[in-house]
């Protein structure tokens, strides 16, 4: 597995048959305390998901999961239209600057016109542009 800090650490855990991706996670969180603020998940390396209830077993042997923060959905508007509205999957253990270019994009807007990300609460945010 990849670890929070990008390392990668392998990790083999012994689980029976019974054992869902969900419960695996929490093995692994469980010995490491400083993950008590996120919520984390195992990604295949192409950045899918596994579902937290699909069975360890179902998981190729040979497989290699990331082990990383689970994205959160933010709704982000321009404050020239606060009517248009833009959902995004943003990993929040990232640097903002990683996800100021899809803002960008999703609005059709050019990056070095990106003025201001605004934080409004509840997983909304206002942007505004040049």
């Amino acid at each position: 597995m990849t670890d929070v800090s990008g390392e990668e650490k392998p990790v083999t855990l012994l689980v029976d048959h019974r054992a869902t991706v969900l419960d695996i996670v929490n093995m692994v969180s469980m010995n490491n305390p400083t993950l008590e603020e996120e919520s984390f998940s195992l990604f295949y390396q192409n950045g899918v998901a596994l579902k937290p209830s699909a069975l360890a077993q179902e998981i190729p042997s040979k497989e290699i999961l990331e082990f990383r923060v689970t994205p959160r959905q933010i709704r982000v508007s321009p404050a020239y239209d606060p009517s248009t509205v833009q959902t995004f999957d943003v990993d929040f253990s990232k640097p903002v600057k990683r996800v100021i270019p899809t803002i960008c994009r999703r609005f059709g807007i050019v990056l070095s016109d990106f003025a201001l990300l605004e934080h409004k609460g509840n997983g909304e945010c206002c942007c505004s542009f040049l």
